[in-house]
C-alpha cells in the first residue's frame, strides 16, 4: 500500500494507540471499511469483568456454519439406505424358537439382529463404566484416608 492510500484512511479514533495498528486495516495490513458489512457481536458481560480487572478475557470458540445440520444429513442418508435395503430384501424368512415359528421378512430379522446387538452393547458398555468408576471412587478415598495420617 502507498503513502497516499494510507492517507487516505480516517485518522485513528479519540483515544486509540498508535502502535502502528490502524483501525480501519486487518491483521495483513490491509485496509477494511470503516462500516462493517455483518453484525458484531457484543462482548459479553463477564469477559468485560475480566479484562476489567486486569485478567484474561476467557475465550469462547466461535463456529461460523453453513446452516447444514450434519447428523441431519447422516440420519436422512441413513434412513434412505435402511429403506432401499428393506425394499430389496422382503423375502420371507423362517424362524423357529422351541414351539414358536416365524416367517418375517429379512430385512426385519437383519434390523432387529442389529438393534439387539446395539442394545446389549450398551448395556455391557454401562456395566464396565459403572465398576471402573466405583473403583476409581475406591481408590480416591483411600488415597484420601492415607493422606490424612
Amino acid at each position: 500500500m502507498s503513502a497516499d492510500e494510507r492517507n487516505d484512511l480516517p485518522p485513528l479514533a479519540a483515544g486509540a494507540s498508535g502502535g502502528g495498528h490502524h483501525p480501519y486495516r486487518d491483521a495483513f495490513g490491509e485496509a477494511v471499511p470503516a462500516e462493517p458489512s455483518e453484525p458484531v457481536e457484543e462482548i459479553p458481560a463477564a469477559t468485560e469483568k475480566a479484562t476489567e480487572a486486569g485478567g484474561k478475557p476467557e475465550s469462547h470458540p466461535q463456529f461460523v456454519g453453513t446452516g447444514v445440520f450434519w447428523g441431519l444429513v447422516i440420519g436422512i442418508v441413513l434412513a434412505v439406505v435402511v429403506i432401499v435395503f428393506a425394499a430389496q430384501n422382503t423375502a420371507a424368512v423362517g424362524i423357529k424358537v422351541l414351539a414358536w415359528h416365524w416367517l418375517p421378512p429379512l430385512f426385519v430379522v437383519v434390523l432387529v439382529s442389529l438393534i439387539i446387538g446395539i442394545v446389549l452393547d450398551e448395556i455391557v458398555g454401562l456395566l464396565f463404566r459403572s465398576r471402573r468408576r466405583r473403583r476409581l471412587a475406591e481408590r480416591a478415598e483411600l488415597h484420601r484416608l492415607r493422606g490424612k495420617r
